[in-house]
């Protein structure tokens, strides 16, 4: 009958106990570099996600995302209860995750990338009450929140939507950015589709907060525009419209037009649209600060 001997009385075994400690016993062994630690995402603030590098420019120019660094397997932990194990949503950047990916949703321009509240200087009480009430609005079905700005072009009025942009993404809304021409042009396009609808028939559906920028075109620079253009304008506001009034969508509205040019120029006298819009928003907030832009254009641009 074979005799059992302990695994450490064998030999190999101790020659090799004696090499490790030997090791370890060295003073001036190369050690490897410190596990890096993994940051506390739970209080981050969507002031600080640029600078964090988390934020990143789209090569379509909309804004792109870097995953916060953490040792959860892409946002989820795993429990066990009892037996099987669980997923969970990760306790450290779980939140951060779904905030991101809801920002990657709203289609916010690269431009946004960098704009933080703590930089941003309010034109007036009148426009700091009103990014209050989205700010604290909790979803209801009742009341939501409504914003429209007009006056010159670069005194802020589209940076205070990407603001409101990150700060409702990070509260769990789902947040759509849309410029006015470029919902006009998604319009035009999607009727060559044979699907049976188009883009009118679906850019609101799950939006809860919408910021409609540059109502008019860039700088409200449509001054003639066509009866197609303004059409799918009725429309656009037609839609806007049921869904705030349904309680369903918090909207904030821009413009370099004075209120007279939307009726008289934009919707061609129609009331029913421009009451709409008054229904929405009630008094406009005029925007009276400087071109926070640069206002000096070279004479080698105007020959």
């Amino acid at each position: 009958m074979t005799e059992l001997t302990r695994l450490g009385d064998s030999p190999k075994f101790q020659r090799l106990s004696r090499e490790l400690m030997a090791i370890a016993n060295d003073v001036d062994r190369p050690r490897p570099d410190p596990v890096p630690q993994v940051p506390n995402w739970t209080n981050t603030t969507p002031d600080e996600w640029f600078e964090l590098g988390l934020l990143r420019a789209g090569y379509d120019r909309y804004i792109k995302v870097n995953s916060p660094h953490c040792y959860c397997a892409e946002g989820y932990e795993f429990v066990r209860d009892g037996i099987h194990p669980n997923a969970i949503s990760c306790t450290n950047c779980g939140r951060l995750r779904r905030s991101l990916n809801k920002l990657v949703c709203a289609k916010l321009p690269n431009e946004a990338m960098k704009v933080t509240l703590d930089q941003y200087e309010f034109d007036s009480d009148e426009q700091y009450d009103a990014y209050e009430r989205f700010i604290m609005w909790q979803g209801e079905e009742t009341n939501p929140p409504s914003m429209f700005m007009h006056g010159k072009p670069g005194n802020g009025k589209s940076t205070i939507l990407y603001i409101i942009a990150k700060q409702m993404c990070a509260r769990g809304f789902n947040v759509q950015y849309a410029h006015h021409y470029t919902t006009f042009q998604a319009e035009k396009k999607s009727w060559n589709n044979k699907s049976g609808y188009t883009h009118l028939d679906r850019w609101l559906n799950g939006v809860d907060v919408l910021l409609f920028d540059e109502l008019g075109g860039l700088g409200g620079g449509t001054k003639k525009p066509t009866e197609w253009f303004k059409t799918t304008t009725i429309e656009m506001i037609g839609a806007i419209y049921q869904r705030w009034k349904a309680g369903k969508m918090a909207v904030a509205m821009t413009t370099n037009l004075a209120p007279s040019e939307i009726l008289g120029n934009l919707f061609d006298g129609n009331r029913a649209a421009l009451s709409r819009l008054q229904s929405i928003f009630g008094e406009p907030i005029e925007m009276e600060g400087p071109d926070r832009r640069s206002t000096y254009i070279s004479p080698k641009w105007m020959k």
